[in-house]
């Protein structure tokens, strides 16, 4: 079944004027930020099939003249399609407000061929600017993308799937896994309907006509803190058996929408002399305050020669351009013939310091990072990496940042180093063979040498 991304026009592509709301010339024609190359991104990892639907107030009449309308139009569809998208099906409703037409959005009128088994519209989206968009969403049996910040009706709120600022963060919902689908399966036995959201928190809407049956699946939601709704009218009045069996295949086939796990994308252009090869695994994404932050997950294998204990910095650096653009990301580097492996944070978020100024806030190389496995100490990572699995869902990137920090160990840690290192240099200035032949009298000398000493050992 195909889905669909219902996408309006004025003010979700292209800017809508606003003095006459009409885009009748080329000196009014201006794309919304970012929404080229992520309608592009969007069109490259899925297969959803592109339709426009907008209304134009009046288009034909005195008003609003079509020889005005279609040069921009045909120049924005020209620009779209140079990079790559193109619409399947482009729905233009021409008249005005007060006709209250059937075919005028939120109305379906001129969308009613994709209510068909050829489209999957539960698992389809409306993404637009304005109410009626989502409204439309609703109508349809979709689910809809608000852009901008209008407040959205309780009403309307179960058909909205995500509300935000720009195209950054609809090419972020749709990059990461499906999480949530809408099933049916429908025989001459049984009609089913699956509502599943693995990122739930165990709710159970399960009505089959069969009490134990129902329990039953309301353990799977309870215990795998995902919520579960089947619904189900079957045969009862001639055996269990078409309910259960028709249930568990639909139930299967709800799973395999969904991607409990993103599949691995062998990433290209890396430096081979470092790397034999990255993998990005998928997305981690914490949920602070209604706000989804996201962490990319990485696998680097090292190539012959790297010393995983060293090159922190080098390491960091082989992926900036990989993760400049989401809020963080966890790095797990190895090598095959080692089975030690490197496991680092890294963060390059904007905010404002103590002092009121904007300023980047990254995190350093050195010290987000752990070395793990045989002959390592665990400890400390071990409870941090607990004390956030413990919070769940309530854990923050603070959160993350403070696990991988070893900021709470500094003081402790360079009050044994000088200990050390005050034992070191007075041994060395006591012994007059190793003060006057090695150092010639320079105690400075001797300082400076232990400092290097001991920063090789650490």
């Amino acid at each position: 079944m195909k889905k669909v991304l219902f996408i309006d026009r004025d003010g979700t592509i292209i800017i809508e004027p606003i003095i006459d709301q009409q885009v009748d010339s080329y000196e009014k024609l201006a794309f919304l930020p970012h929404v080229i190359s992520n309608l592009k991104k969007i069109t490259e990892i899925t297969d959803y099939e592109l339709v426009m639907v907008t209304n134009q107030d009046g288009l034909g009449t005195s008003s609003f003249p079509e020889d005005t309308f279609w040069p921009a139009q045909n120049k924005m569809l020209e620009i779209l399609a140079s990079e790559g998208i193109t619409f399947s099906q482009i729905h233009i409703d021409k008249s005005f407000p007060h006709e209250n037409l059937p075919t005028r959005k939120p109305g379906i009128g001129l969308l009613t061929q994709y209510f068909s088994s050829e489209y999957d519209l539960a698992n389809s989206y409306v993404i637009g600017d304005r109410l009626t968009d989502v409204q439309l969403a609703k109508n349809l049996g979709c689910q809809g993308i608000l852009i901008g910040a209008l407040e959205v009706p309780s009403a309307l709120q179960s058909s909205l799937a995500l509300q935000c600022e720009d195209w950054n963060q609809i090419f972020q919902f749709f990059q990461l896994p499906v999480r949530k689908v809408s099933h049916d399966r429908n025989t001459h036995e049984t009609k089913i309907h699956i509502e599943l959201n693995l990122d739930g928190s165990g709710k159970a809407n399960n009505q089959t006509g069969l009490g134990f049956f129902d329990h039953m699946l309301d353990q799977i939601a309870k215990h795998a803190n995902m919520d579960l709704s089947v619904q189900v009218q079957g045969d009862l009045h001639i055996d269990e058996h078409h309910t259960i069996e028709d249930t568990g295949i639909a139930l299967g086939e709800a799973f395999a929408k969904t991607r409990l796990l993103a599949t691995p994308e062998i990433l290209t252009g890396i430096d081979s002399n470092v790397a034999s090869q990255v993998q990005k695994l998928g997305y981690i994404t914490l949920n602070e305050n209604g706000i989804e932050r996201q962490i990319a997950v990485y696998e680097v294998t090292l190539a012959q020669g790297i010393i995983l204990e060293r090159n922190r910095v080098g390491l960091r650096n082989l992926l900036r351009k990989y993760w400049k653009d989401i809020d963080a990301a966890f790095i797990a580097y190895h090598r095959p013939e080692t089975p030690n492996w490197r496991f680092t944070y890294v963060s390059e978020l904007t905010g404002y310091d103590a002092d009121g100024e904007f300023v980047k806030i990254k995190t350093e190389p050195k010290r987000y990072t752990y070395v793990l496995g045989e002959g390592e100490s665990t400890r400390t990572a071990a409870e941090r990496f607990t004390a956030i699995a413990n919070k769940g869902s309530k854990a923050t990137l603070d959160d993350v940042k403070e696990a991988f920090s070893v900021e709470k160990l500094s003081k402790a840690f360079f009050d044994e180093y000088k200990k050390h290192y005050d034992i070191f240099c007075d041994f060395m200035v006591s012994k007059p063979n190793i003060r006057q032949t090695i150092f010639n009298g320079d105690e400075k000398g001797i300082r400076d040498f232990n400092k290097k000493l001991l920063g090789r050992i650490v």
